[in-house]
């Protein structure tokens, strides 16, 4: 079809395929993805997983690291952070936390992974508006941590 006029509703069956949809004064011309590199100069891992999604922005991250040694974080309280993700946020947005053993907190304490304006995974435990990890969190005898996270933020 070329250049078509619908109105009402539009029943498809089938598969579809379009480009340079524009949705009135939206255009979706805005897609990437791709992997981001996750960073921590106090830590050692090896990256299993770090791959984005890039729609408009709207950016879904997500991030699986494993055989974290966490000998060398300095007894502080800098907070615990991976840094590395692709944009950063337009405001701090919670997102899901499905394996984080790095720390000395309570086998039941909520971890809550947060997008960060400054292009960071932070953590808190406690919910969203609760305490955030910091480096005297962190077991420092643990060689085998593992972090596996997503968040979903808006860019600016």
């Amino acid at each position: 079809l070329t250049n078509p006029s619908i109105s009402g509703n539009v029943s498809v069956t089938g598969d579809v395929t379009a480009s340079g949809i524009n949705l009135g004064n939206a255009t979706l011309s805005d897609y990437e993805f791709g992997t981001w590199t996750p960073t921590n100069s106090d830590i050692t891992f090896t990256t299993v997983y770090s791959k984005y999604t890039k729609i408009g922005n709207l950016v879904i991250a997500s991030l699986d690291i494993d055989s974290i040694d966490c000998t060398n974080v300095p007894d502080n309280n800098s907070d615990f952070v991976i840094d590395g993700l692709p944009y950063n946020s337009a405001i701090d947005l919670p997102g899901q936390i499905l394996k984080f053993t790095v720390t000395n907190l309570a086998s039941t304490t909520r971890i809550v992974p947060v997008a960060t304006a400054n292009g960071e995974f932070a953590f808190y435990h406690g919910g969203h508006n609760g305490i955030q990890v910091d480096n005297q969190d962190i077991n420092t005898d643990k060689t085998d941590g593992h972090i596996v996270a997503t968040v979903i933020y808006m860019t600016s």
